[in-house]
């Protein structure tokens, strides 16, 4: 495989990077598509993935932080939190205490989670050092999370039962 590690002289056309990427993604899709994939990939049916490409086609440049420009992003999300939140005992849809966002993915999440915690017990608990206790086989996530909020991160080990 070729890998370029400095930046070219002259640059490939689109086409040609476009069916790089085909040929790879076709390539790497049996690697998950066959169901042997734990924590990468959430759902794949074909289906899905349809609406999920439609969606990328349609709001690949949008910017949540300019909801005066795209109205729609604010509008899903809103959606989704009421949604999200009446699943989960959090009051009914529409319900003004219920907050939340939607993230990129796992990372993300841990790391505003965790920023949550740190900020509400601060906040409404005085804790000016707030720390986490996870188990040793938590997602990396929680110590991106920990060291990029200033947090002490404790690890347990896994109970074995």
């Amino acid at each position: 495989q070729e890998r370029i590690l400095s930046l070219p002289a002259v640059g490939r056309d689109g086409a040609t990077i476009a069916e790089d990427m085909r040929a790879r993604a076709a390539r790497e899709h049996t690697s998950w598509s066959n169901g042997k994939v734990s924590g990468a990939v959430y759902h794949g049916r074909e289906e899905h993935l349809a609406v999920l490409n439609a969606a990328l086609t349609e709001y690949s440049l949008a910017n949540p932080l300019h909801p005066d420009l795209w109205p729609s992003g604010m509008k899903f999300e809103s959606e989704v939190v009421a949604m999200t939140a009446s699943l989960l005992g959090g009051g009914e849809a529409g319900d003004s205490a219920v907050v939340g966002c939607t993230t990129s993915g796992g990372t993300e999440s841990i790391v505003l989670a965790t920023k949550a915690h740190r900020n509400f017990h601060r906040e409404e608990r005085g804790v000016l050092h707030a720390e986490v206790v996870a188990c040793v086989s938590a997602h990396a996530a929680i110590d991106k999370a920990c060291d990029l909020l200033g947090m002490r991160l404790v690890k347990v080990p896994m109970d074995p039962a």
